[in-house]
């Protein structure tokens, strides 16, 4: 008898302790809060950026544990495709605003309805805990635009499904050497296009040779400029060239407005004269070290970066004075082609979820939460989840709400008050082809191997083929 009352207790308990965890959500199904681990993928982010927004996650999720893992560049792709084949890969990824076309077969979209587990404790002297299933309000495309710059809502948004979303949105600006500056008599950095070319006759400087011995601005060249490709871009759409129309390809093309002109070719022009001995600017060649590499050592006054490049400068250039002033515009009032409007440019990355995950709901939750989940502190100040991620990388916000309060930062100022006005472009399913097709254009067109307009036309229809192969 006792052996009997001791196998129903026994099953009582068991019963009531596994019930007692859960409740019937709204949907009447069972929920269970069982333990797992969402591993995250990404690049050059240390693991300490993560620090405080999965610790803060833990504390709203205690039963979900996330790993950061930060793998090498060269490495990335091929570790993603080569994990997801042998079912080891990430749940969440980070890609770059540009990749959602060539990685989108392999990500789930925000679903239309998040549904997680939570734990909830309550009681004051005997606590108890129970299962919640949550639903979490995901972010509708709509949502995107109000929440975050354009540029999101039109990188993020395909097929008006949502495939990532933001901790941070840099923008191209104007690194400079002050003292190369002062010592040419160049009084304050170029705002314009025009003030530019006056300003890069000023500090040139050749030796009896003609070779350069100090450049002004790192332009001109492909294969030795970091982000050749985006700089090239941003001229074609500040002259008013259509990147990309109904996926076709139309920067080569003439403009809609005036037949006899085409921006696209006229950026081109532009941008590789730097690198012309028989131009007036000739400032730049295919000698020079790496851009970031010759404004370190001193060797050129001014180039084109991102806001994720200032640790590394203030780390390796200590003795360098040096500021950042906002990117350059075709006009004094900051417009280019089109009167009134100021384009500048995006580079970005976006936490994304595999398709392959077995956690869908949970990985579109933590996204949310790290992205734009807020609270408030004791100070009653709202404070942003992913704030403490951009003191640590230094990086502007995506977040409109975050804008106003990150323009007081002296150092985030030039590239913060860019993010609203930024662009970006859909690059195909291979965006190092269209890399590859901007570098190898500019350094055609300086060697001579090609004139610019077949330079121009070469690239467009190597960047067109990955399209073409998307489709198929």
């Amino acid at each position: 008898m006792k052996k009997n009352f001791a196998k129903l207790f026994l099953l009582f308990f068991i019963l009531t302790t596994t019930l007692s965890g859960c409740i019937l959500s709204g949907n009447n199904t069972t929920a269970k809060a069982v333990p797992f681990t969402l591993e995250v993928w990404g690049v050059f982010d240390s693991s300490e950026a993560y620090t405080d927004i999965i610790a803060a996650y833990k504390l709203a999720r205690p039963h979900i544990t996330v790993n950061y893992k930060k793998l090498r560049w060269e490495e990335y792709e091929k570790a993603l495709i080569e994990g997801w084949a042998e079912d080891k890969g990430p749940d969440i990824l980070l890609i770059q605003n540009t990749w959602v076309g060539k990685y989108q077969s392999k990500l789930a979209p925000m679903p239309n309805k998040i549904s997680v587990p939570v734990l909830i404790t309550s009681g004051t002297l005997k606590k108890t805990t129970q299962t919640v299933v949550r639903q979490v309000t995901p972010l509708s495309p709509n949502q995107i635009k109000t929440k975050f710059a354009d540029v999101v809502w039109q990188d993020a948004v395909r097929d008006d499904q949502v495939w990532g979303l933001p901790l941070a949105l840099d923008t191209l600006a104007l690194f400079y050497n002050r003292a190369l500056l002062d010592s040419a008599g160049v009084v304050e950095p170029p705002k314009t296009w025009p003030e530019l070319l006056e300003a890069t006759k000023k500090i040139t400087r050749q030796d009896s040779d003609g070779n350069i011995v100090r450049s002004a601005i790192a332009l001109g060249e492909g294969s030795n400029i970091n982000r050749a490709a985006d700089i090239l871009s941003l001229l074609m759409m500040q002259n008013g060239a259509t990147m990309l129309n109904n996926n076709n390809i139309t920067f080569d093309q003439a403009a809609t407005y005036d037949q006899n002109i085409s921006p696209g070719l006229r950026a081109l022009e532009f941008y590789t004269s730097f690198s012309s001995p028989s131009k007036e600017v000739y400032t730049w060649n295919n000698k020079m070290p790496e851009a970031t590499n010759a404004f370190l050592q001193g060797k050129v006054a001014m180039m084109f970066g991102y806001a994720y490049q200032l640790p590394l400068l203030k780390a390796q250039g200590q003795n360098m004075n040096f500021a950042v002033a906002p990117m350059l515009h075709l006009s004094q009032d900051g417009s280019d082609a089109q009167p009134g409007q100021t384009i500048n440019f995006a580079n970005y990355w976006l936490m994304s979820v595999a398709k392959k995950t077995k956690h869908v709901n949970e990985a579109w939750d933590f996204i949310l939460f790290a992205t734009t989940n807020s609270y408030t502190d004791k100070d009653g100040q709202l404070v942003y989840q992913n704030e403490n991620y951009l003191k640590s990388t230094g990086k502007p916000p995506a977040l409109r709400a975050l804008l106003n309060k990150y323009r007081q930062d002296p150092n985030l100022e030039p590239f913060v008050s860019q993010v609203l006005t930024a662009k970006s472009w859909y690059r195909g399913a291979d965006p190092a082809t269209m890399e590859q097709a901007f570098q190898k254009m500019a350094d055609n067109v300086v060697s001579g191997k090609q004139k610019p307009d077949e330079a121009i036309r070469f690239a467009a229809q190597a960047i067109k083929q990955t399209y073409v192969n998307q489709a198929n």
